[in-house]
């Protein structure tokens, strides 16, 4: 994730990360829709709207189907932006790869430096420095 951070020109005081899923599941497993569609809707608005973002990076599969849709595909989508409104202020969507998948599929690792590295002036256009 630094790296990652590092390519768009950012530092972690720079950026807020949160789940979609709030609680842990059993023996690690991948939440079930109805987990993720429960804390979306009773988190989501106010994550948005306490911290107001610009760019929302989606990381990995799970996060992006509880944002998008059960049939949202990252691969399909990755790095592209998504316009959404959220109570009259534009966000930016950004479908990506989980870290975790980076680490298990070191071919993807390069790709997403690609994809970062062709973001990097739109996110630096969008996002102010702390």
């Amino acid at each position: 994730l630094d790296i990652w951070l590092g390519i768009l020109g950012l530092t972690r005081q720079d950026i807020i990360i949160d789940n979609i899923v709030k609680c842990f599941t059993n023996n690690n497993r991948s939440p079930v829709p109805c987990e993720v569609y429960f804390c979306r809707d009773r988190f989501l608005p106010s994550v948005f709207g306490l911290y107001q973002p610009a760019v929302v990076f989606i990381l990995g599969q799970c996060a992006c189907q509880g944002i998008f849709d059960r049939n949202f595909s990252v691969t399909t989508n990755l790095g592209r932006i998504f316009n959404y409104k959220f109570y009259g202020r534009n966000i930016h969507l950004i479908p990506l790869y989980h870290p975790g998948y980076c680490l298990r599929n070191p071919s993807s690792k390069q790709k997403m430096e690609v994809i970062l590295q062709n973001l990097k002036d739109f996110v630096e256009s969008k996002v102010v420095h702390v």
